[in-house]
């Protein structure tokens, strides 16, 4: 009678040292959690810091002038890839991905192949494509992206629109270009011309041109 006295003493005992130590060590797991989820996000920052994704990361690493940058998107490989940060427009941030005009290069300069236009071409601080594999790395991260295009005339006229939520497929998907909708419109003058450069495949246009995408 004594061994079983005993046996439903310590029973007892140990069902309340569970129920006592789930409610002392529940609150002490969430706060655990929460504690790696800001560490995890301290350390994205510093690899971003460190490793810029792209233009948005710089100008809030300090970055503050306009020029040529490198950047580490995922398909930029371990040196990275040199690309024109615009820091001054709408507040800065912004990647250049293409930009056309007067630079002294053949007038045949964008006509290029499937796999130049997948790479990229040019010299980011004059005309270039920055390339369709970087366009779906850019787009494709976890920061949701905008798409700013600026078309000027040789007496500096323009005309801009810009757009949120954009993504550029993979190479399997050619390249399909997504965009949500359309935030800012802005014209100063009138064109005629077809929108295109979601393919490149299609011929390019001779109007000096320049479209630049910014993390949101």
């Amino acid at each position: 009678m004594a061994g079983q006295a005993l046996f439903f003493y310590a029973l007892v005992t140990t069902s309340a040292i569970t129920v006592h130590s789930a409610a002392v060590i529940s609150p002490s797991i969430k706060q655990a959690e929460e504690h790696v989820r800001e560490l995890s996000h301290l350390l994205d920052n510093i690899k971003n810091t460190i490793q810029p994704r792209h233009c948005s990361d710089l100008l809030n690493a300090g970055q503050t002038t306009s020029g040529v940058y490198t950047i580490f998107h995922k398909s930029a490989g371990s040196l990275g890839q040199r690309v024109y940060c615009d820091m001054t427009t709408d507040g800065g941030g912004w990647t250049i991905i293409q930009r056309r005009g007067q630079f002294g290069n053949s007038v045949y300069h964008f006509y290029r192949n499937w796999t130049e236009y997948a790479n990229g071409f040019g010299d980011p601080s004059e005309e270039h494509w920055i390339g369709n594999n970087a366009l779906h790395a850019l787009t494709s991260d976890d920061a949701e992206m905008s798409l700013r295009i600026l078309l000027k005339n040789s007496t500096a006229d323009s005309a801009s629109v810009e757009y949120e939520s954009v993504s550029v497929a993979n190479e399997d998907n050619l390249y399909k270009l997504q965009v949500e909708s359309s935030l800012v419109q802005k014209v100063g003058m009138q064109w005629y011309m077809p929108m295109a450069k979601t393919s490149p495949r299609m011929t390019a246009t001779t109007i000096p041109a320049l479209q630049t995408v910014r993390s949101c």
